[in-house]
């Protein structure tokens, strides 16, 4: 009798841990590049590098990218991570350069 009365909770046990197992969640990757290369990226408001880079054990979800490079329009976006590969092109615009005139006299 007091046999039984321990074995039943011992089975009750690990019956309740298997329930209870999450398996560990995928991470992601994200292959950066650039036109022209040697962009700044900021990933979560964190700079990582510049282009091309790789960024390994990613979490999946949303992500905020920034890329800046001297004299080229900034690009950012809003960019939802899977599990395995990812990729980001950001193709970046020249400023619009100032022309000043001065008249002749």
């Amino acid at each position: 009798m007091i046999r039984n009365m321990l074995i039943v909770p011992l089975v009750f046990l690990v019956l309740l841990a298997g329930c209870v197992y999450e398996s560990p969640k995928e991470m992601g990757m994200i292959q950066f590049t650039s036109s022209p290369t040697g962009a700044q990226v900021y990933f979560d408001s964190q700079f990582r590098g510049t282009t091309p880079i790789s960024l390994t054990g990613v979490e999946p979800g949303n992500h905020a990218i920034e890329f800046r490079y001297p004299g080229y329009e900034g690009w950012s976006e809003i960019m939802v991570v899977s599990s395995g590969r990812n990729n980001v092109f950001a193709a970046l615009i020249p400023t619009a350069s100032v022309v000043t005139t001065t008249p002749a006299i």
